[in-house]
């Protein structure tokens, strides 16, 4: 699938390599340039099949034209903050897990598909600035609010269960709702 993007044409393809100590996102070992992405506008982090990333470091460096894409069967964590300046894609089975507290935000559009799964915690918060598109995966909301511009749900399983007073689940969109084929379980 080609995907339309604006901004910089020096994009950096930087691919998690699991080399580091650790899965920690800020571990410079663990990606294929000898420094993190998002230092440079226009980087694309790549996360391969079926690696695991740990976000649980300050991440407020990137910021600007940042793109991430998710492939088959990985897995990230967030347990602090992370920031994709432009696009986020998940593909075919990978996950992406907020952790109570947790507060992701994507600056122009989330897309998941293929049996993808994005789960949010207790305080979580997941914010796209402009468009949100589920298909064929399932969301579960915790405690956890998910905002969007616009949001789209095709063949998407949506599970929202609240937690406590403390952590309403919540879903809202400042523009379009598009549901086709989904189920709700609240």
């Amino acid at each position: 699938e080609t995907l339309a993007t604006s901004g910089a044409t020096t994009t950096r393809n930087i691919h998690w390599t699991n080399n580091g100590v650790t899965d920690e996102f800020t571990d410079v070992a663990n990606w294929n340039y000898p420094y993190l992405p998002g230092y440079m506008y226009g980087d694309r982090m790549i996360v391969a099949a079926g690696d695991r990333v740990d976000v649980s470091c300050d991440t407020s460096y990137v910021t600007g034209n940042t793109r991430l894409d998710q492939r088959s069967g990985s897995r990230i964590n967030v347990y602090t903050s992370l920031n994709v300046g432009n696009w986020y894609t998940i593909w075919n089975n990978a996950r992406l897990i907020l952790h109570p507290s947790a507060v992701f935000s994507v600056g122009n559009y989330l897309k998941a598909t293929q049996n993808s799964h994005l789960s949010l915690a207790d305080g979580s918060s997941l914010t796209v600035t402009n468009a949100l598109t589920l298909e064929d995966s399932d969301l579960t909301i915790e405690g956890g609010v998910v905002q969007a511009g616009s949001l789209s749900f095709t063949s998407t399983t949506v599970d929202i269960l609240p937690v406590s007073p403390s952590y309403p689940s919540a879903i809202t969109s400042s523009g379009s709702l598009a549901f086709t084929g989904s189920s709700w379980k609240v």
